[in-house]
């Protein structure tokens, strides 16, 4: 979901926010991958467009997705008919509603762990790590008997011009593997460990088409401890761009 907070804030405390400190250490960390979207950001005359497309995109898609594991109550504003059909919505939930049944099922009533409430589903909830960073997960979820972080991600649509039915590489999501793996240190960190909440034991990472069956991208617990190192080391050479700690005193 859209979110241009470079901090966020709790108890008069300033938090870094894992996507800023991602993307403000990706020259150094990942010098290729920063390099290459610097390129074609340069090189493609409809970046910024597709940019704001695939955004656009991305938020009613995760409205889409919320309503229909909560329901109409619990979802976003509905998006107008024109906003669906321009971004082919229903081809993309036409082609999630399998693997959506299939969540739904898995995350129904849970008594076993006190801060559910009833339900395990937590989606778009802030999540603060007592080390001083925080974020956003799309959503934290039972998953194949595991308590999971998942991330949903959309490819452009096959219907705009130039747009070729390939699927993508899973390298292609190796920050969003470390992103992830941040937040399921973090649930870990402080809110595992308090017995009212499940452990993080995968991430799985959803690429979603509006022409054919999701990829699923699953994080292993020794490939989220392997990424959310990196983060670690990112997060603290970040603080040195930031000449600070944190969490630090709002200003």
């Amino acid at each position: 979901m859209p979110d241009n907070r470079e901090f966020y804030q709790r108890d008069g405390l300033e938090y870094a926010r894992i996507s800023s400190i991602l993307g403000e250490t990706m020259s150094v960390f990942r010098p290729g991958k920063h390099r290459g979207l610097s390129y074609w950001q340069q090189k493609e005359p409809d970046a910024a467009l597709i940019l704001e497309r695939s955004q656009k995109r991305g938020t009613i898609i995760h409205a889409e997705v919320e309503k229909f594991l909560l329901g109409d109550s619990h979802g976003k504003q509905s998006s107008t008919v024109e906003e669906l059909m321009l971004y082919n919505i229903p081809g993309y939930i036409n082609y999630l509603n399998p693997l959506l049944e299939e969540i739904k099922g898995q995350n129904t009533e849970d008594t076993s762990w006190p801060a559910f409430l009833g339900s395990p589903l937590m989606i778009e909830r802030e999540l603060f790590c007592s080390h001083g960073y925080a974020g956003t997960p799309d959503m934290r979820c039972w998953f194949e008997g595991k308590y999971t972080v998942w991330d949903w991600k959309s490819t452009r649509s096959h219907l705009e011009e130039g747009v070729q039915r390939k699927r993508r590489a899973a390298s292609r999501y190796d920050e969003a593997r470390i992103q992830v793996s941040a937040y399921a240190l973090a649930h870990n960190l402080d809110l595992a460990s308090t017995g009212e909440y499940p452990p993080i034991e995968q991430c799985v990472i959803c690429v979603c088409y509006d022409w054919c069956e999701p990829d699923l991208i699953v994080m292993t617990m020794e490939e989220t401890k392997k990424a959310a190192h990196e983060f670690v080391e990112r997060f603290g050479f970040y603080k040195e761009l930031k000449y600070s700690t944190f969490p630090r005193r709002v200003q």
